[in-house]
């Protein structure tokens, strides 16, 4: 599923795939990884937009690849209503992967981030 959703496959190795395969097959992980899916199409997100989701107040960035084949672009739409320091970068190109499928521009980015320096946008592969 990982490598058919990149789009850069060749950034995933086989033992990167093997480290995901064995903390995937701990006992309780699968479970876990799925439960925030469940919690949200039971009535999470409808919740929150009923009942409004809390403001972070903490300084965030979030780095967003645009060909993400399961969460489109539109989902990060109206964020700053709730982080009250965002800095987004979208990434034309990149899949949900993005440390792996654009590691170099991701590095950068959050280096600046923390760094204080401003966050470069993504210039296309």
């Amino acid at each position: 599923m990982i490598l058919r959703s990149s789009t850069n496959p060749a950034q995933f190795p086989h033992d990167l795939l093997e480290a995901f395969r064995e903390n995937a097959r701990t006992p309780g992980a699968m479970t876990a990884m799925l439960n925030w899916y469940r919690a949200l199409m039971r009535g999470g997100a409808r919740r929150g937009i009923r009942e409004g989701f809390p403001l972070i107040s903490t300084r965030t960035l979030m780095i967003w690849g645009e060909e993400d084949p399961a969460l489109d672009k539109a989902t990060t739409y109206g964020t700053g209503k709730y982080v009250t320091d965002l800095t987004l970068r979208y990434l034309p190109g990149v899949s949900h992967w993005v440390q792996q499928d654009a590691p170099e521009a991701v590095n950068e980015m959050i280096a600046c981030f923390l760094s204080g320096k401003p966050v470069p946008e993504f210039l296309s592969k």
